[in-house]
């Protein structure tokens, strides 16, 4: 908001100093207020991002720091259960929102998401009874 001192628009103020966007949505992190400093020419290409078009003659940058992102589990570890049931466990990751878990035919196929879960472990009931799976845990931020 404009202080006391507010002189117009384009003075030093923080009204005038401060950008001010709400974004919301499933790629936008929680409870996020950035303290990187930004410009009005940084929304564009900002909503852009979130919907999925390229602001091609847009002269801002866009504000990485509100995305969520996602990385690897590393420590994935697979075990059989029983007679038909394989689980996958692994380690927390600080500050995860969820785990993706992937499988596929070959290690170049894992595409096929299974399960999205906040556990730090994933039960695959019946897997045995199928070809062979290969699995990879995605974890968002």
């Amino acid at each position: 908001r404009h202080t006391y001192d507010w002189t117009g628009h384009g003075c030093g103020c923080d009204g005038c100093r401060t950008i001010q966007l709400l974004a919301l949505g499933p790629d936008i992190q929680e409870n996020l207020i950035s303290t990187t400093s930004r410009t009005l020419r940084d929304v564009t290409p900002t909503i852009g991002e979130l919907l999925g078009f390229i602001s091609e003659d847009a002269t801002g940058t866009v504000m990485d720091e509100l995305f969520r992102t996602t990385g690897i589990v590393d420590d994935l570890t697979i075990n059989t259960v029983g007679s038909t049931n394989i689980i996958l466990l692994w380690s927390p990751v600080y500050g995860a929102i969820e785990y993706n878990v992937y499988w596929g035919t070959s290690p170049d196929t894992i595409d096929s998401l299974a399960a999205s879960t906040t556990n730090e472990f994933w039960i695959d009931s019946g897997a045995l009874n199928h070809p062979a799976r290969y699995y990879q845990v995605t974890v968002t931020y």
